[in-house]
């Protein structure tokens, strides 16, 4: 899985491509990590070029969520197919997650009013 970075103001933007399984999990984790220890509070993941979430990738989306709301941040999904929507809402995942139509949403809803 390829991770490119991105900001929006004061929203880190995660694009996520490929599969997210046990060998991505912890480059997942790790980015979320860094960015949280630089400041950054509030991020998105893009999933519009994630092909498929396996098992250990769940518990990279969930260890994620649970490192920025420990920090008092936020995190939203966007642009999530719906192989991947799929597996979140089979998994029971889905209502853990802000997940918006377009990342763009995902971003602006992170960003706050105004």
């Amino acid at each position: 899985m390829e991770i490119t970075e991105r900001r929006e103001g004061a929203v880190a933007v995660l694009a996520l491509e490929g599969r997210l399984d046990g060998e991505a999990e912890r480059a997942l984790v790790e980015r979320v990590a860094a960015l949280l220890d630089g400041g950054l509070r509030k991020i998105a993941l893009d999933c519009g070029n994630l092909d498929y979430v396996s098992s250990a990738g769940l518990r990279a989306l969930l260890l994620a969520l649970r490192r920025v709301k420990s920090a008092d941040g936020a995190l939203a999904m966007g642009a999530v197919r719906d192989q991947v929507r799929q597996v979140l809402e089979m998994t029971g995942f889905a209502p853990h997650f802000a997940i918006h139509p377009r990342i763009e949403d995902a971003t602006r809803a992170l960003a706050g009013p105004g």
